[in-house]
């Protein structure tokens, strides 16, 4: 829809307006208002900052602060307003550790500290110095700890070594790692079948992100690179209910390709050479998205479309599919 243009806006003042305003300005003049109480001009605050400035919001841990820092992203992600900065404090495991990360925290209209340690004492040190600094201070760990120590009936270890434990599983979860690194873009076809999950699809759709993220959750993911005109690889055969196929709307397909290409200065060089690729042709894209959906379908392999979606919710929907989800 055009815009409409206001040109009611745009128009020269006529004669009679600008006496009108002349008049109006002299009555306002401080000649007219001996006596009057002047009004302060009042200063407005941004809603992205805090009386001094931007708000910092500091994440106190004793093990990486990954856990800390997601949730509060989560979090803070849904207020459209604000923007603060984050400083992690990570490894904060010694009183020595935690005073030097609460020396950079002082200014109540700037700072706030959100700590995610686990034991009461550690806890007690940096709320101790929040509130003699008049800091606002909230405990992460504390309202759920307590709430499962009471639903439980049972009482914590506050161990930080129990958060990631070099166990069977942590190590299952190395080797999915080296596994997925070592079948990315239809490396290893041969051993294909070991996987516990394969990505399908064609170029640009998210399948190496989405194979690693599954890999880091102890998942061997193995992706697959096709073209709608040469067909299926044979070794799929030996993969059946652990094969998804990812696509995507081809307009965004489109558009991650010539970013990709704008990225790795190919654009340049096809502009130098006045080429053009059919891979960056809107009507091509779809005609190939098309072509493979088709294939898809006709082998019966699942489709997960990621128009849009982060790696984590692509690996949600493809654990999904081959109901697989929770059993890591």
């Amino acid at each position: 829809m055009a815009k409409i243009k206001n040109e009611t806006s745009k128009r020269t003042p006529t004669k009679t307006a600008r006496a009108v305003a002349a008049k109006s300005q002299r009555a306002a003049s401080p000649s007219s208002t001996k006596g009057a109480k002047k009004t302060p001009t009042r200063r407005t605050t941004s809603p992205r900052t805090g009386s001094n400035g931007t708000r910092t919001l500091h994440l106190i841990s004793d093990f990486t602060g990954n856990l800390a820092n997601h949730l509060v992203s989560t979090v803070v992600g849904q207020f459209a307003d604000v923007s603060p900065k984050k400083v992690v404090h990570r490894f904060c495991d010694s009183d020595e550790k935690r005073a030097r990360a609460l020396r950079t925290v002082r200014d109540p209209s700037r700072d706030v500290v959100l700590h995610a340690v686990l034991d009461p004492a550690a806890k007690g040190q940096i709320e101790a110095h929040a509130a003699s600094a008049g800091i606002p201070c909230f405990d992460l760990t504390g309202p759920l700890t307590d709430f499962l120590t009471a639903a439980l009936q049972s009482t914590p270890k506050n161990d930080p070594d129990r958060v990631h434990p070099t166990d069977e599983g942590y190590f299952h979860r190395i080797d999915a790692m080296e596994f997925t690194l070592q079948h990315d873009d239809s490396r290893r076809l041969e051993s294909i079948h070991e996987a516990d999950v394969v990505l399908l699809g064609i170029s640009r759709v998210s399948k190496s992100p989405t194979s690693s993220f599954l890999g880091s959750l102890g998942y061997k993911a193995a992706n697959v690179s096709i073209a709608p005109s040469l067909g299926l690889p044979k070794e799929l055969a030996r993969c059946k209910g652990r094969v998804v196929a990812l696509t995507m709307q081809p307009s965004k397909l489109f558009e991650i390709r010539q970013r990709r290409f704008r990225l790795n200065g190919f654009a340049t060089a096809l502009a130098e050479r006045d080429e053009s690729l059919d891979y960056l042709q809107l009507r091509d894209v779809s005609q190939e998205v098309m072509a493979a959906e088709q294939l898809y379908r006709k082998a019966k392999i699942p489709i997960v479309d990621v128009t849009g979606m982060t790696i984590e919710e692509a690996a949600t929907h493809v654990l999904e599919e081959l109901k697989l989800l929770d059993r890591r």
